[in-house]
């Protein structure tokens, strides 16, 4: 005993040496076997799925007790289902919480992965393949979820309340420390600037004493996670992976990401003992952003007073080739955005845009201005998306407002001169920010992700008179996000989001609803970047590659930068799979809840069958190849919901026995015949032949069901005899009956 209230679940693993159980009380507890007298001592084989005749009489027998070795939390809701994946050594459970997580045995039920996709509030049923370490879960969306658990350990990192507590024991996440002397460069930037100051306004050593005094808090500040500007992926050379790190302190830092090790540093600002006269004007201190450009040679770096660096990435010298400009007098520069590689735009306080157009010819040419926009609101631009074909331009702010422009129109006129929106929406998301921009294919619709956790859909129409406009279609929520800060379109033409739910970073296929990321960064407000790359497979988004950086300030002045990597970094292992990376793959199977799937086990490392019930009174059995769904069969419909479904086969069998049941009291056996899943491979197409169907009674009510059903099958009682293929069958009703 130990859970309060409701057990829901009670799942044996590694031949009864353990045993899972989940209740009402939102826990997860593992209980283990204590050894009791030597006599009934049994081999333990992790990956069988059945145990034997001696193995099942140690776990009745009176001197074997469970003993309770740990319990652990993490869902925010009931508990329903639990199975072991004792290939990885993991616990897998689903919940009312709509989440599936993965627990670590030995490591006293640490929290190793959590898994979303689910547009309900139910996942109810988790199963795991034994030996290839493929969880699929059930929920009352009408779809079962599939996951190549290997890569949600490499790839899913569940860290707890702070990613930089324990970084090294996170799987995929791994930490890097600023080298010091960025934050040494920033003290003596702080001190010039402070005596520089002092000496303009003519100030005695008493007074800047005094000053001094006002300023003694900031440092600590500037020397954490405020002394950097911003971050950014980038190639250098052949292709190699680098962090570029963008410093207060006038430094560009390079990290590179196959070594670990801080490999290039350069100086971008004033600070250089040879400052070019382009230059002189550019304060390091007040640096607010940066923006890679396109093909990776340069970045842009833009201060608040209204500067702008665009600096050469790195060469052989200490010091970098560059250029400025000034956006006055549109200061207050907030952001900036490329449209290309020679097309650059800045984004400014009061709904304040500028295009600004670079020589094709001379890279060190100052760029020249094309067009100054505004949105005519005072919130500040923070989005935006081009459409190359219509050459319009849209613009999101932090007050819910898109504003959408021609540029053909304004290319034409005086660049000075301020241009209206053609078309300006209000409260697109309330009054929450807009995140980012996309114009569909056509340009026909805008789409915007704002951090009302939403996604809205606006519709850009042209009279016959050839005015714009635009006005707003649908707004959906996404689920599992409280705001969506990222937009991408799949290879396959889905659209895809990114944003946070609580502190967890997490990219979801919208039109498929699957997750495919999910990395706690330890608070939605620290610094961060992320570069994701995406595959097609079959229908659904995967996630071929991704790095995020997550900048983390202390307390001990130095400047933490932990990276999360779907590759390898320096000194990490990995575990591998035999597969190619694979995140998940959801298919709506069913229209209605999905309330039971099994898997049903199979001599092709490639090939699984999955066996699935839901109350759209179906029962499916699909099968997939190296992750992909090549086909799916319909058994015979039950008269009402299919509440729960399971399989058994012996090991020198190669047949399975399958088993549902639902409403009314009705259990049905099929057999999948030789050969249909033993050594399946080119069989997409199981054969299944029914047995009989076994029902309780003749006046049985539509709400009186069986809800579970486990079947296991059973040892010959002589080995002598011919071999018999006979199975147990264990039902429960809704009544408490077994």
């Amino acid at each position: 005993s130990g859970h309060d209230g409701v057990v829901f679940s009670c799942r044996f693993g590694y031949n009864g040496q353990y045993l899972a159980s989940t209740g009402d009380d939102r826990t997860v507890r593992l209980w283990k076997r204590d050894a009791g007298d030597a006599d009934c001592k049994v081999p333990v084989t992790a990956l069988a799925n059945y145990e034997s005749a001696l193995e099942a009489k140690a776990i009745v027998h009176p001197r074997y007790r469970y003993e309770l070795l740990w319990t652990t939390y993490g869902h925010t809701a009931r508990v329903w289902d639990c199975a072991f994946a004792p290939s990885l050594g993991m616990l897998v459970t689903c919940g009312e919480d709509s989440t599936v997580r993965m627990w670590d045995i030995v490591n006293g039920g640490r929290s190793v992965a959590t898994m979303k996709g689910f547009n309900c509030l139910n996942a109810w049923s988790i199963d795991v393949d034994a030996t290839e370490g493929i969880a699929s879960a059930g929920g009352n969306d009408g779809s079962a979820k599939i996951w190549p658990l290997i890569s949600q350990i490499a790839l899913n990192s569940d860290l707890g309340d702070d990613p930089a507590s324990s970084p090294e024991s996170s799987p995929g996440m791994h930490r890097f420390l600023l080298p010091r002397e960025a934050k040494q460069d920033a003290h003596e930037a702080v001190d010039e600037s402070t005596e520089n100051a002092n000496k303009e306004e003519g100030l005695s050593d008493e007074d800047s004493g005094k000053k001094k005094k006002k300023r003694k808090k900031k440092p600590k500040a500037r020397n954490s996670a405020q002394n950097i500007v911003g971050m950014t992926f980038y190639a250098y050379g052949e292709g190699d992976g680098r962090l570029l790190v963008v410093a207060r302190s006038g430094k560009l830092h390079s990290l590179d990401l196959a070594s670990g090790a801080w490999d290039k540093k350069m100086t971008w600002s004033g600070y250089n003992p040879q400052p070019s006269a382009a230059m002189a004007t550019v304060d390091p201190k007040s640096a607010s952003c940066i923006a890679l450009r396109p093909d990776d040679d340069s970045v842009a770096i833009g201060m608040s007073r209204g500067d702008i660096a665009i600096v050469t990435l790195f060469n052989d010298s200490d010091s970098c080739d560059q250029i400025s400009f000034s956006t006055a007098p549109h200061i207050a520069l907030q952001a900036i955005k490329w449209i290309d590689r020679y097309n650059l735009v800045t984004l400014h306080v009061k709904g304040i845009a500028i295009w600004w157009e670079f020589h094709s010819s001379s890279s060190s040419a100052p760029p020249k201005k094309l067009a100054v926009f505004d949105m005519g609101t005072v919130g500040v631009p923070i989005s935006l998306a081009y459409d190359v074909v219509t050459k319009r331009l849209a613009i999101g702010d932090s007050r819910s407002n898109v504003a959408l422009f021609d540029m053909a129109i304004c290319c034409e006129e005086n660049a000075d001169n301020k241009h209206s929106p053609l078309h300006l929406t209000r409260s697109l998301h309330g009054r929450e920010h807009v995140n980012d921009l996309m114009f569909s294919a056509d340009g026909s619709k805008l789409i915007s992700g704002g951090n009302d956790g939403c996604i809205a859909e606006c519709i850009v129409s042209t009279a016959a008179d050839g005015s714009v406009s635009m006005y707003k279609g649908i707004s959906v929520p996404v689920p599992a996000l409280t705001g969506v800060m990222r937009l991408w379109q799949g290879p396959s033409g889905n659209l895809l989001a990114g944003g946070y739910q609580s502190n967890n970073y997490v990219v979801l296929d919208v039109t498929q609803g699957c997750q495919i990321m999910n990395v706690n960064t330890g608070g939605r407000q620290r610094s961060t970047t992320l570069d994701v790359q995406f595959s097609a497979r079959n229908a659904i988004a995967a996630l071929s590659g991704h790095l995020l950086a997550i900048c983390v300030g202390r307390t001990d002045d130095e400047t933490e930068l932990l990276v999360h990597s779907s590759g390898h970094l320096s000194n990490v292992q990995h575990v591998e799979s035999r597969h190619s990376p694979g995140y998940y793959t959801g298919l709506s199977l069913h229209g209605e809840f999905v309330n039971g799937v099994s898997w049903i086990p199979t001599e092709d490392p490639d090939t699984s069958l999955l066996l699935s019930g839901s109350n759209d009174s179906a029962v499916k059995l699909s099968c997939y190849r190296n992750g992909v769904l090549l086909s799916t069969k319909d058994l015979p419909t039950h008269v009402s919901c299919v509440r729960a479904v399971c399989a058994s086969s012996h090991s020198k069998s190669s047949s399975c026995l399958l088993v549902t049941c639902g409403a009314k009291l009705i259990t049905s056996f099929y057999l999948l015949e030789e050969g249909s899943h033993r050594g399946s491979r080119g069989h997409s197409d199981p054969k299944i032949s029914k047995l009989c169907q076994n029902r309780l009674g003749n006046s049985i009510s539509m709400d009186h069901r069986m809800n579970a059903v486990k079947s296991v099958p059973l040892a010959n009682a002589d080995a002598s005899e011919k071999y018999d293929f006979r199975h147990a069958v264990l039902a429960g009703d809704s009544d408490g009956g077994l």
